[in-house]
């Protein structure tokens, strides 16, 4: 049993950014590049040309202020145009479409169904604008998918978000429920991790066997774009 736990802790000093998940941070004797220092201090420039909001040309919405005349003195007035103010504000809506296709039927009762628009194919699905903005709050924002779940349910009503949780493995994610994808970077890291530490060949082969299928699928991807990939146009 010491014997193994001396094997593990000496696997842990090998681990670096290149061979496991840890951050480049991590690594002993990294190179640090400091940025060169100007002459400039630190926040705006005197002289600079500030920014503010500016009135959009196009309003989504006009709302009209009549002047009421009674709180003016008695005489003649004429029409001499309008201030202008605006308020940007946001409106957080569900939006459910419904997709009737038409069914019509001949004489003899046969029945003849109008096809869906390319793209609808379930009963109930979420839109275009849903998975974009999903993948905008996770991928960008990195809003923790518990949370993202939450503001669609609070904010939209759109009830039991599920996407897809793209990870390295570890056993807590698969708690999660929603579909699970595996992460082939990390695959690769723990490969190399295995091949050049513990020396095993399988890890290896395995490696270049990952590479090449990552390869192969890439330049598939490029030649149903219509274009070359780089070893063939080379």
């Amino acid at each position: 049993m010491l014997l193994v736990l001396i094997i593990l802790m000496m696997n842990q000093l090998g681990l670096n950014s290149r061979n496991s998940s840890k951050p480049p941070s991590t690594d002993p004797n990294r190179d640090k590049k400091k940025k060169p220092t100007g002459d400039r201090k630190v926040g705006g420039q005197k002289g600079h040309t500030g920014t503010t909001l500016q009135q959009f040309d196009s309003p989504d919405f006009i709302e009209d202020i009549p002047l009421d005349r009674k709180t003016l003195p008695e005489g003649m007035y004429k029409d001499a145009g309008f201030e202008s103010r605006q308020g940007v504000d946001i409106d957080i809506s569900r939006i459910v479409t419904e997709y009737r296709a038409q069914i019509l039927e001949d004489a003899n009762g046969k029945k003849f169904t109008a096809p869906f628009l390319e793209g609808v194919t379930r009963p109930v699905q979420y839109g275009l604008n849903v998975k974009v903005h999903s993948v905008y709050m996770s991928q960008y924002q990195l809003v923790p998918y518990k949370r993202i779940e939450e503001d669609f349910q609070d904010q939209v009503k759109i009830p039991h978000f599920k996407g897809v949780l793209c990870h390295d493995h570890w056993k807590p994610y698969f708690k999660l429920d929603c579909q699970h994808a595996l992460c082939n970077a990390h695959h690769l890291r723990e490969l190399e991790r295995a091949w050049e530490q513990d020396k095993q060949s399988w890890a290896y082969h395995l490696s270049t066997c990952k590479k090449h299928g990552i390869r192969a699928t890439e330049a598939l991807r490029l030649l149903f774009q219509g274009k070359l990939p780089d070893f063939i146009a080379e």
